[in-house]
């Protein structure tokens, strides 16, 4: 609800989500909602070409449930976290 749900698998590295991608887009007969488009190359050896780049992360504090209150302590832990990554 919210937002705070996934549809689908989760990876733990951008190359198992890339790799994840490329079976998960492969053809199958009588699929109700076809890939139109494919890529030039594999979701993997894109993923691969780009790795040298610098990691960005997106992130946000604000809970989306109207009226929630975050623990300072979580807050803390959450800004030491982003200070490792």
């Amino acid at each position: 609800p919210l937002g705070m749900s996934v549809s689908g698998p989760l990876a733990r590295t951008v190359g198992d989500a890339a790799a994840m991608l490329d079976v998960l887009a492969a053809v199958v007969p009588g699929e109700p909602y076809p890939l139109l488009a494919r890529p030039a190359e594999s979701y993997l050896a894109a993923a691969l070409r780009a790795a040298p780049r610098r990691l960005r992360i997106g992130r946000y504090a604000e809970p989306p449930v109207p009226d929630a209150v975050v623990d300072p302590a979580c807050l803390a832990a959450y800004d030491r976290a982003t200070d490792l990554l």
